[in-house]
């Protein structure tokens, strides 16, 4: 990663081309006096495993391998994920089967499960009135 205060730069870096001016009065990155934002495109590759899906989204935070994607990429969410007794993760169970750690109160954003209840049984009724 480049450090973006050499974009000002005559000879920027290659990094620069793209970047994201912030105004200085900018309500979020103002107050941290960044006048600058990397931007950076999604990386995709062929996804030969499903036709359905000609992309799958690559991960360019850290390298594949070293297990990011269940360990955690950062260590706030490691340590959120990660039991820390012979390199095992946390887990819950959920009706008897083994979940990765959920906060459930983020699961379902609008709504409870009795709404949720209620939409699935208006879908499934809206179904069946085709089979009648």
């Amino acid at each position: 990663m480049i450090a973006l205060d050499h974009c000002q730069d005559e000879n920027s870096p290659t990094e620069c081309e793209a970047a994201i001016k912030v105004s200085p009065d900018d309500p979020v990155y103002g107050k941290y006096n960044l006048t600058i934002l990397k931007f950076m495109r999604l990386v995709t590759s062929a996804n030969y495993s499903c036709p359905l899906i000609p992309n799958t989204i690559l991960n360019q935070n850290t390298h594949y391998i070293d297990a990011s994607n269940v360990y955690g990429s950062d260590s706030k969410l490691a340590k959120y994920l990660r039991f820390f007794k012979k390199g095992k993760l946390l887990n819950q169970m959920i009706r008897k089967e083994e979940y990765c750690p959920q906060d459930l109160s983020k699961i379902f954003k609008n709504g409870n499960h009795t709404q949720m209840s209620i939409a699935f049984l208006a879908d499934i009724l809206a179904a069946m009135k085709y089979l009648l």
